[in-house]
């Protein structure tokens, strides 16, 4: 588990259509990120952007006002793999990132219906306070979750009872 007990700052992977809430979001990506920095007081937030998207013009301005705004914000082009070691935990609308943190013992706000959704404070059935409170204060068991996940719960293709699962 490297890097699970870093603590340098709240990493919040964009993905696209920054403003428009789809029905599986609590909120839109740039709603989201207000709530990041109205709840998350103390840590530095740092954004990325989904890099196979588009982003429209009026989305990169959007995002600029904030960034001028708020000191705490930066946009990093660092890539996923430098970052994630390095969060405190991550905040996300359903990206596999948050998954990805389950390896590093990264807890995760997700803002969107997810399949992995079970150990992340899930601002749809918490509202978004009570899921930034648990997800400062509470450790799952990020091993035990991620094997239940992947084991029972997902298709291995290269388990010999992959036929018999599949039915």
């Amino acid at each position: 588990r490297a890097g699970a007990g870093a603590r340098d700052f709240v990493y919040v992977p964009l993905q696209g259509a920054l403003g428009w809430r789809y029905p599986h979001q609590a909120a839109r990506p740039l709603d989201m990120l207000d709530h990041v920095l109205a709840e998350e007081r103390e840590l530095p937030v740092v954004a990325t952007l989904h890099p196979k998207w588009r982003y429209a013009p009026w989305e990169r301005a959007a995002l600029r006002r904030r960034l001028a705004r708020e000191p705490r914000l930066t946009l990093s082009e660092e890539p996923m793999e430098r970052l994630l070691p390095r969060a405190a935990y991550v905040v996300a609308e359903t990206s596999a990132v948050a998954f990805l943190g389950f390896f590093l013992g990264k807890p995760a706000v997700l803002f969107g219906a997810i399949d992995f959704h079970h150990i992340a404070a899930n601002v749809r059935e918490l509202g978004v306070t009570e899921a930034f409170r648990q997800v400062r204060e509470t450790r799952p068991d990020f091993d035990r979750y991620v094997a239940w996940f992947l084991q029972d719960h997902a298709l291995n293709t290269g388990a010999p009872d992959l036929e018999a699962r599949i039915l």
